[in-house]
């Protein structure tokens, strides 16, 4: 081997080490960006809270089997749920804004409660 091609074998092996510094940094930029993308994506798609509460008859017992129907601009249709044993509910997943509650059992007049206002992820609490 003379001293042209171990020069030129040398350049080779230190342009390789150098492309691969520069593809480990541009591997660990990348990994930093989708890292990051993925961190604020939750934090961009929660434009939902939440409605819980229960139905209690005059004695404070719990209803269950109440239809709740939840309807309202920020809402495509209505949702409706049905009370627990207990007479709990939760509407979870819905849209920020502002609602009109019903509340439907047999036997029962129907109640409804407006202006039931659902913010940016927190749980707005409901008792009848």
């Amino acid at each position: 081997m003379n001293l042209n091609s171990f020069i030129s074998v040398n350049r080779n092996l230190v342009y390789i080490w150098n492309m691969g510094k520069i593809m480990k940094w541009e591997i660990l930029i990348f990994l930093v960006v989708i890292i990051n993308i993925f961190l604020a994506f939750p934090l961009s798609a929660t434009e939902t809270g939440e409605i819980k509460g229960q139905v209690l008859d005059h004695q404070g017992i719990g209803l269950p089997g109440v239809e709740i129907t939840a309807e309202g601009p920020s809402l495509q249709g209505r949702r409706a749920i049905v009370s627990s044993e207990n007479g709990s509910f939760q509407f979870l997943l819905m849209p920020v804004g502002d609602y009109t509650l019903s509340f439907r059992l047999q036997g029962f007049q129907t109640y409804l409660l407006e202006n039931v206002i659902v913010r940016l992820g927190r749980v707005t609490d409901v008792t009848p």
